[in-house]
């Protein structure tokens, strides 16, 4: 169990996840209230296109509600489009090698926190990175026998597999059981 402290409030709870799953479970001892949390998808650190965002504002309204408190804001929902100065994954694909060109994409789904994702050239252009609405990057790790490990971290369990393939472009990126269809 973890114990902190939020807006002067204890926060008491737990989390896990495994390949394609989170959760979450949280209350607040001093007003009774609670918020479980489950997602489909790659496990994302605490952030605002995380499944802990959920998590975080439920507990705010739960327990503004519970103590008669005007209820907060909404947060802002999680930004789909690429930060401002990231290339467009077509100028700089004709850099890969011929069989990770036709990976590089924009990938969407019915997920309201990871609604869409883009497969990119990393910096050298010679491997890939996944990346998420918020702009982070991860790294996409080959592996034998097809697919990426989802980071460099060889424990990692994310796993992303590109299905569905038309034309020699996949249409599909299920990335740890969660199915993006591409978009362009």
């Amino acid at each position: 169990m973890e114990i902190d402290t939020e807006d002067g409030y204890r926060r008491v709870g737990h989390q896990g996840d495994c390949p394609g799953y989170c959760s979450y479970a949280y209350g607040c001892p001093e007003t009774g209230v609670g918020v479980v949390a489950l997602g489909n998808g790659p496990w994302r650190a605490p952030g605002p296109a995380s499944t802990w965002a959920v998590v975080e504002h439920g507990l705010a309204l739960l327990r503004a509600a519970a103590l008669g408190q005007e209820l907060p804001d909404d947060p802002p929902s999680a930004d789909p489009d690429p930060p401002p100065g990231i290339p467009s994954p077509a100028t700089t694909a004709r850099d890969l090698p011929a069989d990770l060109a036709p990976l590089v994409g924009t990938y969407a789904a019915w997920n309201p926190w990871v609604p869409q994702l883009q497969v990119r050239p990393d910096a050298g252009g010679a491997g890939l990175v996944l990346v998420y609405p918020d702009g982070d990057e991860a790294p996409l790790t080959p592996l034998p026998g097809g697919g990426f490990r989802i980071d460099d971290d060889p424990a990692s369990p994310e796993r992303i597999q590109f299905t569905g393939v038309v034309e020699g472009r996949p249409m599909r990126a299920v990335v740890s059981g969660w199915p993006f269809d591409r978009l362009d």
